[in-house]
């Protein structure tokens, strides 16, 4: 069939209707775009990809565990994997520890204290800060008479660290 310019109309169809148009290796035209569409489609999920890889490769290394971390993570990881004794050095730590702005490490910090000494001298994680830390200093006043009246030793002998 011929177009209205006495052409052949690329889709056989009727005259002066076009069909698709033909690429010179026979595809149409729309299928040509839809390729290079599908194309950059699949090359931006392989960045997507690389960049979300490459993103996890660069996440910061796991908290160490540290009673006196900047971080809440590293001290709750000396918290939770200390071998804590009932010398004056530890539960100074474990003191320090309920002064924390993290109610989670004063309240592991608080158990630890419990479990060694079976005292808590009033304090509980979530009060206020001020009732906080009144009960911080009779947790201090109650260390120092202790190490006081043990001769400035724990019951082992060993001498304070920090106490």
């Amino acid at each position: 069939m011929s177009d209205i310019r006495g052409q052949k109309s690329a889709g056989g169809g009727e005259p002066g209707r076009v069909g698709p148009v033909r690429t010179r290796n026979g595809k149409s035209a729309g299928s040509e775009v839809c390729g290079q569409h599908g194309d950059t489609m699949r090359a931006m999920r392989f960045v997507v990809c690389l960049a979300l890889i490459f993103l996890g490769a660069c996440s910061a290394p796991p908290p160490e565990a540290d009673a006196e971390s900047p971080t809440a993570a590293g001290r709750l990881l000396a918290l939770r994997e200390g071998v804590w004794t009932n010398s004056p050095r530890d539960l100074a730590l474990l003191i320090e520890q309920l002064e924390s702005s993290d109610p989670t490490v004063r309240m592991v910090a608080l158990d630890h204290l419990w479990n060694l000494t079976g005292e808590d001298h009033g304090f509980r994680y979530d009060d206020p800060p001020a009732q906080r830390e009144a009960a911080v200093e009779r947790w201090a006043d109650w260390l120092r008479t202790r190490v006081d009246r043990n001769g400035g030793a724990d019951k082992d002998g060993r001498a304070p660290a920090d106490a």
